[in-house]
């Protein structure tokens, strides 16, 4: 039986890289926390396959902290032993999903805002197949007048859906029958949903659209049996973007750091 897997690939000649784009990589078990030694010997266990498929350099992003905090602390400790070097750490906005509105947690404007969407016309929904295209439109150029990192393209998510059913779930908020800003979220696990594309049409006050949609996704989420909701990344390369990190405080959001190790393997001389 398989204590852990991973994966890899290559993004130069003897170098490779595990997570991307915000996602995480790096190795993963179903039964952790596992002993600190354990997760070691399974690291240089894995190093040593590298090193003989010709891999030098190694990148890795893990999971962020609150994605499952025992098993960070203990994957964390062992990579820095074993020499992995920590890039600055990316921050990601989380909140446990409980059984609350996410209203109860915001600050007092995004409360007023949900609490009186439906007068004001707005509405908030799960979008239909047909209505994707137009969504990552939005988010697409959202995320670049933000300077938030680009999203997949639209080919590569819905070939995402494709071989992953049940992974990629896509929510917008309406003025009346206009849409007005949508999200993309991925299913990191059966309790875990990120939000991996967050944006507004630009045309209109962004904070109000925004925060009754992630009110909506939060809301969805305690009734599809997720535990645990993140913004996605809220920085870039370690950088924040103070807009989403002050977006995501005001919704109750809490950040949470994502850290990207590095290290250059070297091949042992058999004594």
């Amino acid at each position: 039986e398989s204590l852990a897997g991973g994966w890899f690939a290559e993004v130069a000649p003897g170098e490779v890289q595990s997570g991307a784009r915000g996602l995480f990589g790096a190795l993963h078990t179903p039964f952790a926390p596992l002993h600190t030694a354990v997760a070691a010997r399974m690291i240089r266990s894995t190093e040593e396959e590298l090193i003989a498929r010709g891999v030098h350099r190694v990148h890795l992003t893990l999971p962020h902290a609150a994605y499952e905090p025992e098993g960070h602390a203990v994957w964390m400790n062992a990579y820095l032993r074993l020499g992995y070097t920590p890039a600055a750490p990316d921050l990601v906005p989380h909140s446990d999903v409980g059984t609350e509105e996410l209203a109860e947690q915001m600050g007092a404007v995004p409360r007023a805002i949900v609490q009186t969407a439906a007068r004001r016309g707005m509405s908030a929904r799960a979008l239909r197949s047909s209505e994707r295209a137009d969504a990552h439109t939005i988010v697409s150029a959202s995320h670049a007048r933000h300077g938030r990192a680009p999203i997949e393209s639209l080919e590569g998510i819905l070939a995402m859906e494709t071989a992953l059913p049940g992974t990629v779930h896509w929510h917008g908020t309406f003025q009346r029958d206009r849409l007005i800003a949508a999200s993309i979220s991925y299913q990191l696990s059966e309790t875990q949903l990120s939000i991996r594309g967050l944006g507004d049409a630009g045309d209109v006050d962004r904070h109000s659209p925004m925060a009754l949609l992630v009110a909506h996704v939060y809301g969805w989420s305690a009734t599809a049996g997720v535990r645990a909701l993140d913004l996605g990344l809220a920085s870039h390369a370690g950088e924040p973007n103070e807009d989403a990190m002050s977006f995501g405080h005001q919704l109750g959001f809490t950040p949470s750091l994502q850290y990207t190790l590095r290290k250059e393997l070297v091949a042992t001389v058999p004594a």
